[in-house]
This record gives structure tokens, sequence and C-alpha cells, in this order.
């Protein structure tokens, strides 16, 4: 409206200059014309008073001459004054033509701009549109961005927790392995010292048959010596037989050492039986102890291989729990880079946002523009 105002107080200013200017050369036109009577009304009585002062010295053909020169001199004043209002009309014409030009310039520059103004105002308005749009789709784009964006930290920050879940659980799982692996050790270790005291025990078992095989071989000499004891004494009860009476008391010794004979030899049957069941047991505790230490020695093997289990499986967790905390760690490092990442979204949705409102603003501008230039036209 202010612009409306300043515009038509334009217009009519340059519609009164020419009127503005015509009456300025009539004011100096009219006081030409005074000071020319005035000059005319000084002088005419200067020259009157002169000739009258000297027509006495003057004859007549001189006086009709100073009379043609005064009305010369009149005449030729009026014609001055009559070329000075000539001269100020021509000027006034000159100036109202130039007057005229300029305002017929002025009015055409004046459409050709409120023209010029239109069509900018229109592409302007046109563009303003676009950009509006596409400031709108911006501010949605970004809009739906920075929601993505807070999803994913969300995701983030729950995939950091996962981590640090993870962790522990890992670090719990570690702790286990590790409690594993010293059982393995000590199970390692008693196995060695079960598998040494095999050994102490096969080589114990060992000497005991070697011993028992020594007894066996003495209750053969003693089997043997009854064996021979009891024949003597069978030769000596011959003896006494023939002897007589002489050989009754030898008789009786005989008979007794064959009794003790029979009872070595019956002792030294069970001697041997017993020697015979505990090399059998010996024997079977040979067998026994043998397979002990080869399930000794398959243990202990078992034992190692689950040690050699554990420790790849303590490696392995523990790279399981430094991956897991470089995980927490990088998923907390994008939590925050998200984080920042959605402030910066934020702060980008409000200059979006600022955005369209400042094109919404200059869109209407230039529709008060066009409008502007539209009332410069009816004017014009």
């Amino acid at each position: 409206m202010d612009s409306n105002r300043k515009l038509n107080s334009y217009i009519w200013r340059v519609a009164l200059l020419p009127f503005g200017g015509l009456f300025i050369l009539l004011i100096l036109l009219y006081s030409n014309r005074e000071q020319a009577q005035q000059s005319w009304t000084r002088i005419k009585p200067i020259a009157t008073e002169n000739l009258g002062r000297d027509e006495a010295l003057l004859t007549p053909t001189e006086q009709q001459v100073r009379t043609q020169e005064i009305r010369t001199l009149e005449t030729g004043l009026n014609n001055l004054q009559l070329l000075l209002i000539l001269g100020g009309l021509i000027e006034l014409g000159l100036m109202a033509y130039a007057v005229w030009a300029i305002a017929s310039g002025v009015n055409q520059r004046v459409e050709e701009v409120a023209q010029e103004i239109t069509q900018s105002s229109t592409d302007i308005a046109t563009t303003m549109s676009q950009q509006e749009r596409i400031a709108n789709d911006q501010a949605a784009s970004v809009n739906q961005t920075t929601t993505t964006m807070d999803e994913l930290g969300a995701s983030s920050r729950q995939s950091a927790q996962q981590a640090e879940t993870a962790a522990a659980d890992a670090r719990n799982a570690l702790g286990l392995t590790e409690g594993g692996s010293k059982a393995v050790e000590r199970t390692l270790a008693d196995m060695s010292a079960l598998k040494a005291k095999v050994g102490e025990i096969a080589e114990q078992i060992l000497r005991l048959s070697e011993q028992t095989s020594q007894i066996r071989n003495i209750s053969g000499l003693v089997s043997d010596l009854a064996t021979q004891t009891n024949m003597l004494a069978l030769n000596a009860a011959v003896e006494a037989v023939r002897a007589g009476e002489h050989g009754k008391g030898f008789a009786v010794v005989a008979s007794e050492i064959r009794k003790l004979a029979d009872q070595s030899q019956k002792s030294t049957e069970k001697i041997n039986g017993l020697v015979s069941d505990i090399q059998s047991a010996i024997n079977s505790t040979v067998i026994v102890t043998d397979e002990g230490s080869k399930t000794v020695q398959a243990s202990l093997k078992i034992a190692k291989e689950t040690a050699e289990a554990f420790e790849g499986v303590t490696e392995a967790i523990n790279n399981i729990t430094l991956s897991t905390q470089q995980i927490s760690l990088s998923a907390k490092q994008q939590a925050i880079a998200i984080q920042q990442v959605v402030e910066a979204m934020n702060s980008l949705n409000k200059v979006a946002n600022q955005t369209a409102q400042g094109i919404s603003q200059v869109k209407t501008g230039t529709d008060r523009l066009n409008s502007v230039a539209q009332n410069l036209k009816q004017i014009v």
C-alpha cells in the first residue's frame, strides 16, 4: 500500500511538471514585458525632453528626421517586446514539448519497468513456488531422515547394550573356561600321579611275582626234600625190621620222620596251591594294572586333549570378549555419532523450515510486487 501511494505521488508529480513549467514561463514573460514597458516609459520622456530642448536648434528637416527616429525607436521597442513575447512563447512551447517528451519517455519507461517487474515477479513467483516445493520436500525428507536416524540411534543403543551383555556373558564364560582349564590341569596332575602310582604298583607286582616264583622254587625244593626224606624213612623202616628188636626204636624214629615228611609234602602242596593262586592273582593284577595303565594313559591323553581344547576355547572366548568389547565400544561411538547426526538433522530441519517460511514470505512479496506493477500499468 505504501509503494502504491508513493508511485501515485510520483506519477502525479510527473504529470503536473509541464503545467508548472508553463506557469513559471508565463511569470517570466510577464516580468520581461513589465521591465520593457518600464524601460520605454523612462526612455520616452528623456527623448522627448531632449528633442524639445534641441528642437529650436534643428531645422524642420532635422526635426522630421528626429521624429522619425523616435518613432522607429518606439517601433523597435514594440517589436522587441513582441519578439520577447514570441521568444518566451517559443521557449515555453519547447519546454512544454521537452516536458511532454520526458513525461512520455517516463511513462513509456514506467510501463516497460512495470512490464519487466510483472514478468520478473511472475518468474520469481514461479521460481519461489518451485523452491517452496523443494524446500517442503527437503523438510519432509529431513524430517523422515531424522526419524530414521532416531530409530537407528535407538537400535545402536540397544546393540550397545546387547554387546555389553554379550561381553559380560563372554567374560563369565571366560571365567568358567579358565576354571575348567584349571580343573583339567589338576586332572592332568592327578592322572600323572595316578600313572606314576600305577607304574609303582606294576613294579611291586612284578617284584611280588618274582618273589612268588622264588617261593615256588623253594617250595619245590622242600617238596623234593620231603620226598627224599620219606624215601629215607621208608628205607630206615625196612632196615629196622631187619634189625629186629634192636631196630624198633629206629623204626619209631623213621616212622615219625616219615610222618613229618608227609606233613611237609602236604604243606608244600598247600604252599604250591597258595603260590599258584597268588601267581594267578598276580597275573590277573598285572593284566588289570596293564589295562589300568593303558586306561590312565588314554585318560591322560584325553585330559591333555581336553586341556588343549580348553586352551583353544579360552583363547576363542578371550577373542570373543575382546571383539564384543570392541563392538560395544563401536556401538557406543556409533550411538554418539548418530546422536550428533540427529542433532545436525534437527538443526537442518529447523533451517529447512525457516527457509520454507522465508521462501513463502518472498513469494508473498513477489505477489505484492506483481500487484504494484499491475497498478502501475493501470495508472500509466
